[in-house]
C-alpha cells in the first residue's frame, strides 16, 4: 500500500485468513496471484482519490479445498470483459498461476471486483 502512495488511509485492507500450511510451490503461486491482483486494484479500482477497501482471503473449505480470494469495492471491471481472452499481462499471469495450482478461477464484477481461485491443497501438508 505504501509503495503506491496510499499512506493517507484512503484505501483500507481487509484480511480474512484461515491458518493453514501450504507446500512451497502452492504458497509461491498464491503469493504471486495476491500481489498481481492487489497491485491491479491499487492501480485501477479507485480512480481520482476514491476511497475504498481491498480484501484478501485464504480459506479452507470442506476436505482439502482452498479458496484464495482478492476483492475490492472499487469501480469494477467492464461487464463485457472476456477473462479467458484478455490481452492483460497481469490477468494472463493470474490465469496461468491458477492452472499451476490445478485450480478453478472465478471472476465476479458485481459491486467492485472479486477474483477467486479454488484449488486442492496437497494432502501431505499439515496444519
Amino acid at each position: 500500500m505504501s509503495s503506491h502512495s496510499m499512506e493517507d488511509g484512503s484505501i483500507g485492507l481487509e484480511l480474512a485468513l484461515d491458518k493453514m500450511a501450504l507446500g512451497m510451490d502452492d504458497a509461491v503461486s498464491c503469493g504471486l496471484i495476491v500481489n498481481e491482483l492487489v497491485m491491479n486494484a491499487l492501480q485501477h479500482a479507485f480512480p481520482s482519490g476514491q476511497r475504498g477497501t481491498i480484501g484478501v482471503g485464504l480459506n479452507m473449505n470442506e476436505g482439502f479445498r482452498v479458496t484464495l480470494s482478492v476483492w475490492d469495492d472499487g469501480k469494477g471491471m467492464p461487464s463485457d470483459m472476456d477473462f479467458e481472452q484478455t490481452q492483460s499481462i497481469g490477468l494472463t499471469l493470474v490465469t496461468s498461476l491458477a492452472q499451476q495450482l490445478r485450480g478453478e478461477i472465478r471472476f465476479d464484477c458485481q459491486n467492485g471486483t472479486r477474483v477467486e481461485v479454488v484449488f486442492e491443497r496437497n494432502r501431505g501438508i499439515g496444519g
